[in-house]
């Protein structure tokens, strides 16, 4: 949609129609007057949200950089094996110990992006039946969490115990170290299996329920920050244009008079009932 004289941010629409109340058996109106408060509500904890996403996905990048450098390359680099004994750096149990809690901050940080999502939401549902089902099913994405945090635990315990039996024992000792340590092992892989495809559902919902605000807000923005949340590498630019996208629509919806603190606005209603209304 085009921009208009004051300059709106690109992806971003000029203004809004000013619908009147919506009429029985239409629950999904375009922003207006009645509808101000949840969607100036909603925006904001959109913005708040996608915030906490690019901090939570450069701690992502570190902690990633820090178990493949430290724990793959630098482990594997400097094991020192000869007759039978392997010697590994007395840093690598204090390496993996960082990343795991470098992970589970960052966990935390993917648990509140997604609540913040969640209660923008809920904040649109009774204005917009659309948000219903993120809304709800929001909540498996962080339960999925929460069971990954549980399986890194595990299995970091088991990675450290191992590299610690291995550190200076014989390859005999280092084996015992994996088998009495299998049951964490295995016990963290199956969390991580489950955890997964909580999040795999709840992380879907929420992707959806983005696009779904790029729909109802007409900002491309969130509707591309939402598909580029799902390829790694790339995710780091979705959330960026998830924060530019829902400032953008603050912003319109300030400038169309019925948001902000500037009261209600003075425009004209003007309702055009969906198509096959009659």
């Amino acid at each position: 949609m085009a921009g208009t004289a004051g300059g709106t941010a690109p992806g971003a629409p000029a203004s809004w129609p000013v619908q009147a109340a919506p009429i029985s058996g239409f629950a999904q109106p375009m922003p207006n007057t009645q509808t101000r408060p949840n969607d100036h509500a909603a925006l904001q904890e959109a913005k708040t949200g996608a915030l906490i996403g690019i901090i939570g996905l450069l701690l992502s990048v570190i902690g990633s950089y820090l178990a493949f450098t430290y724990g793959v390359l630098g482990v594997g680099a400097t094991a020192n094996c000869s007759n039978g004994t392997c010697t590994y750096p007395s840093a690598s149990a204090a390496v993996t110990g960082a990343v795991i809690g470098l992970d589970i901050v960052g966990y935390i940080i993917a648990i509140l992006f997604i609540l913040r999502f969640r209660s923008a939401f809920q904040k649109l549902v009774p204005i917009d039946f659309r948000f219903r089902s993120p809304a709800n099913l929001a909540v498996l994405a962080v339960v999925g969490i929460i069971i990954l945090v549980l399986a890194e635990i595990l299995l970091g315990l088991g990675a450290i115990n191992v590299i610690n039996a291995c550190r200076t024992g014989s390859y005999t000792s280092c084996d015992n170290a994996v088998t009495n340590n299998l049951g964490l092992i295995l016990g963290g892989a199956g969390l991580a299996v489950l955890g997964a495809i909580l999040l795999l559902i709840g992380g879907i919902l929420v992707l959806v329920g983005i696009w779904r605000m790029g729909t109802r807000y007409d900002n491309s923005m969130l509707k591309i920050g939402a598909i580029l949340l799902i390829f790694p590498f790339l995710d780091i630019v979705g959330v960026i244009l998830i924060y530019i996208g829902a400032g953008q629509s603050l912003q319109v919806l300030n400038q169309s008079g019925m948001g902000g603190l500037g009261g209600m606005g003075s425009a004209p209603l003007a309702f055009t009932p969906p198509p096959g209304a009659h």
